[in-house]
């Protein structure tokens, strides 16, 4: 899980950085898929082993929402670190064994001592603290830009001013990464007994199809096309999709 947690980490502020350049979340998330999917698949191949008929049948609809709700997590905490400070988001995705842990007494029907309960609360008020501490820090900072770009007769950049609205977004879509990371996990728990390339294989399968009919809807809305970008963006959205790839991978075995 530290490598996992490496590897989040480290894919979020690459992503934060060409997020900027204008790459969107969407196209982020397919280009992980096909690494994540595609790998798995070559593994798979060379082995000579279908994933469709590795996993049971009763395990079906468990695989299916063990891929949207992890599809989404990394769609939704991608998407909060361009509307909040980098380590606001990250605090707040944090809050992630909170849920997991009531969840796995739900689903898993695992037992939680008095205890642990307790850590829980405690470690949830903690983030909360550091949260809002952050936040205050950052208001702090921006009003220390404001006031010298004023003093300097210097116009502001996007990023350095203050939206109390695109705040309240940021940290709503932080919290709901954090409670998609704890269903993803707890699936992934129950997905336990098969073989984590059978697990990737599919979970790329299914956000292929999943991802294919949104990028199409898109498309088809705002009629914009598909985006180019420049070999800088390309090349650094598959670095992003790599290390994302590494989470997803030593996440899946460690459950």
């Amino acid at each position: 899980m530290n490598l996992f947690a490496f590897a989040q980490s480290t894919q979020a502020v690459l992503f934060k950085a060409i997020a900027k350049d204008g790459v969107s979340v969407i196209e982020f998330v397919f280009s992980r898929n096909i690494f994540i999917g595609g790998s798995a698949a070559i593994i798979m191949c060379f082995i000579k082993k279908n994933p469709i008929k590795e996993l049971p049948r009763a395990l079906y609809w468990d695989m299916f929402f063990r891929s949207f709700a992890g599809h989404l997590c990394v769609g939704l905490l991608n998407l909060s670190v361009t509307y909040l400070p980098m380590g606001t988001a990250m605090i707040l995705f944090q809050m992630n064994p909170f849920w997991i842990a009531l969840l796995a007494c739900v689903v898993l029907r695992e037992r939680i001592r008095l205890i642990e309960v307790v850590g829980i609360f405690i470690c949830f008020g903690g983030v909360i603290m550091i949260s809002l501490s952050k936040a205050k820090q950052t208001e702090e900072e921006a009003e220390q830009k404001r006031l010298d770009s004023i003093a300097e007769g210097i116009e502001l950049d996007e990023d350095d001013k203050i939206s109390e609205l695109d705040k309240y977004i940021g940290v709503l879509i932080s919290i709901g990464a954090a409670i998609m990371f704890s269903f993803n996990s707890v699936w992934n728990r129950k997905l336990k007994s098969v073989h984590y390339l059978v697990i990737m294989a599919l979970h790329g399968a299914i956000g292929g199809v999943l991802l294919s009919v949104i990028i199409c809807l898109e498309n088809l809305i705002t009629g914009n096309g598909f985006r180019i970008y420049s070999a800088y963006e390309y090349a650094m959205l598959a670095g992003v999709s790599i290390f994302d790839c590494i989470g997803c991978y030593s996440m899946t075995i460690a459950y």
